[in-house]
């Protein structure tokens, strides 16, 4: 290592322990968590400059890119003469079918060979060992599927997956690529929490796993190559690409599976299989595709704010929406002891926030019908009760989380259940900053992921509104 690259990896260091301070820093998140955001987001911009750019090794046009991986896709008997990769508005690059498709047509089969599974770094022997030895990368799969994927791309066009890794996006749309001020527009949902969250706990991922590769522990990876953007793409193609596939063993593990992971998401129906016998994934048309038309698929009923958290988009049309209402218990009034009691015996989970000693929440939702959760009945009704209300209902242990009138809970319980659950609701809509008062139209003067942002907000409002609404009538 030359004079300046001695320079260059000591200023590199220097900045990683910068990153590291703000990101292990718990005071300074429990004091001000917008500060810590931003102060970390300069920190992690600040290595970026230091480290240079990414080197993605992908010059070329995508249509010369997309030829080079259909010819590596034909070799493993993949055919992919029924469509084409072209971009596909907001949704990204997509398939599009090349002749008319029939509903029900198996159009894709991917077998093994083709696929990133954490299996590949096995067979590197240094790559084995961390993966044996190093705790985070054993407890989170994701993680370590990462760490493959990275190494993959820093081997180009040796690597036997070069073709894949080429035609992959050089950014996504997830929180990790979000600014600051793009996460805080989420003011009020439950996602701003989760997303700084997974801002943060991927940057303590980079500063670990930094100074794994600092110490010589990864010889395949050099740290000068390990830069923070480089494992931002790599974590990002693994959460918005991983799904589980059998193993031969019986078990499952997370994979990437080339070609069938460019299918963008609609309504519908799930029609991907794994067949065992060939040892492959198969997509089935979900719905008659025109010739031009894109193909798409159903990525399963998710909520916006996981599609948002992990696959980087908000679905308008989502018929499986729903908003997560959090809401803590007091645990101070008399009755608390004997409530928390009747909670759990009703299979309400009692989440503590912070350790043994914090406050005690209760977690549900609020679907795109406005109905509530099985959690959030029964706590309304719960918190509503008198002593003999109690008691009674624990004697009995008739069910008090269905919807609708309970033979078991009182008319003024009931009554003032469905007051106290309104009351909470109209204070969660009060959390969001005018979500749903925006001018749809002002967002087109902002960011894509400001508007994704807000967009997702105003969703969850008017699900939370129809709510209260039902509990109004």
């Amino acid at each position: 290592m030359g004079g300046r690259d001695r320079v260059r990896v000591k200023r590199v260091s220097e900045l990683v322990s910068s990153l590291e301070a703000v990101a292990f820093t718990e005071a300074k998140w429990e004091r001000d968590r917008v500060g810590a955001l931003r102060d970390l987001v300069r920190a992690e911009e600040e290595l970026i400059r230091a480290q240079g750019g990414v080197g993605m090794g992908a010059s070329r046009s995508f249509g010369d890119r997309w030829e080079v991986f259909e010819e590596w896709a034909n070799k493993f008997g993949v055919d992919t003469a029924a469509f084409r990769a072209e971009k596909c508005g907001d949704q990204g690059v997509g398939l599009v079918a090349e002749r008319d498709i029939r509903l029900g047509e198996k159009l894709i089969h991917v077998p093994r060979q083709m696929m990133i599974t954490a299996d590949i770094a096995l067979k590197n022997a240094d790559m084995a060992h961390l993966f044996q030895t190093d705790i985070l990368l054993r407890r989170i799969e994701s993680l370590a599927l990462s760490m493959c994927v990275l190494r993959e791309r820093l081997l180009g066009s040796q690597s036997n997956f070069a073709p894949y890794l080429d035609i992959l996006p050089h950014e996504f749309s997830t929180p990790l690529w979000f600014t600051p001020d793009e996460i805080v527009a989420l003011k009020g949902s439950p996602v701003l929490d989760k997303a700084t969250n997974r801002v943060r706990g991927h940057a303590r991922q980079y500063c670990h796993l930094y100074n794994v590769v600092k110490s010589g522990a990864l010889p395949s990876i050099p740290p000068t190559q390990f830069t923070f953007e480089l494992f931002r793409w790599a974590v990002s193609v693994v959460m918005t690409r991983q799904n589980m596939v059998p193993t031969s063993t019986g078990g499952e593990s997370l994979a990437l599976i080339p070609l069938w992971d460019m299918i963008n998401h609609s309504q519908g129906e799930y029609t991907t299989q794994y067949d065992l016998a060939r040892d492959q994934v198969e997509f089935f048309a979900m719905t008659d595709t025109p010739r031009d038309k894109q193909i798409l698929m159903f990525y399963g009923p998710r909520p916006n704010s996981e599609l948002l958290l992990h696959a980087g988009f908000v679905h308008g049309e989502n018929l499986h929406d729903a908003v997560e209402v959090r809401i803590e218990v007091d645990t101070k009034e008399p009755l608390a002891r004997v409530k928390l009691l009747l909670l759990e015996k009703q299979g309400v989970e009692l989440v503590k926030s912070y350790g043994e000693n914090g406050p005690v929440q209760v977690i549900g939702s609020v679907d795109v019908n406005g109905q509530l959760s099985k959690e959030l009945v029964a706590l309304g009704r719960v918190v509503s009760m008198e002593k003999a209300d109690v008691e009674a209902a624990l004697r009995s242990g008739s069910s008090l989380i269905e919807t609708g009138r309970s033979e078991c809970v009182r008319e003024q319980v009931e009554a003032e259940s469905r007051v106290w659950l309104k009351k909470i609701l109209e204070e969660k809509l009060a959390e969001y900053e005018d979500a749903g008062n925006d001018d749809e139209e002002s967002d087109e003067v902002q960011t894509q992921f400001y508007a994704m942002a807000r967009s997702l907000c105003r969703l969850e409002v008017a699900m939370i509104r129809k709510a209260v609404g039902i509990l109004s009538s």
